[in-house]
């Protein structure tokens, strides 16, 4: 382990095919920008400010008023659309988790640059880029929630549809046995092959039993 994550997220998608490749640590902000009229606006620039760390990030929209930020690192962030002839617009406090792809979209009205429309965000962002379910546990729950055996994939059984009760795999309890042989975690009433499990965006699930490979310590989590 490179460093210490805020948070780990438990991507649980409920597909009929394997995913296709392993989720990265980041999540993505796009959207697009219109006039009073409706009609997109190109070339306004688009700025993404870290709160905690004050790292920027600016992109422009294309000639469809579009506009897609990807690889944002977890955390919390202002987003700001400025263009000449319009008021800007800014909101604040917008929450990115691991994986997801939240649509933000921008009305200008027209005014002068420095006038400034704020939207304070405090409702979390709901998800429509893609039809994945996921759910984000914050580093207090993995510190504070009694864990037996300090396996930190027990806080799974949290979310909704999701449990650590159900029988894990015979195969790989009697080819290899240990510990991540006997664990079993069950979503939407799966079976546990169905499992896909990756540590910071590397693969770590286990091709012949589908469990785990790596169980990190709950201290570096």
């Amino acid at each position: 382990m490179c460093g210490k994550s805020s948070v780990i997220a438990l991507l649980l998608f409920l597909l009929a095919i394997p995913p296709a490749g392993a989720q990265t640590p980041s999540g993505e902000l796009s959207g697009t920008v219109t006039d009073p009229s409706g009609l997109t606006v190109p070339g306004v620039t688009i700025t993404l400010t870290n709160q905690a760390t004050n790292v920027v990030r600016v992109v422009q929209t294309n000639e469809s008023g579009l506009y897609v930020i990807s690889a944002i690192p977890p955390g919390i962030y202002d987003l700001k659309a400025e263009l000449s002839g319009f008021q800007s617009v800014e909101r604040k406090g917008l929450i990115v988790q691991v994986g997801s792809a939240n649509r933000i979209s921008f009305p200008m009205a027209v005014g002068e640059l420095a006038e400034t429309i704020q939207v304070q965000a405090h409702s979390p962002l709901v998800q429509t880029e893609n039809a994945a379910i996921s759910t984000v546990i914050e580093n207090r729950a993995i510190v504070e929630l009694p864990l037996n055996g300090r396996n930190y994939l027990q806080l799974a059984s949290l979310i909704p549809g999701a449990t650590t009760n159900g029988p894990s795999s015979s195969q790989g309890k009697q080819r290899m046995g240990g510990q991540r042989n006997s664990f079993a975690l069950n979503v939407a009433g799966q079976r546990i092959h169905f499992n896909h499990y990756s540590l910071d965006g590397v693969e770590n699930t286990d091709l012949n039993f589908n469990s785990y490979m790596l169980l990190p310590s709950v201290d570096a989590l």
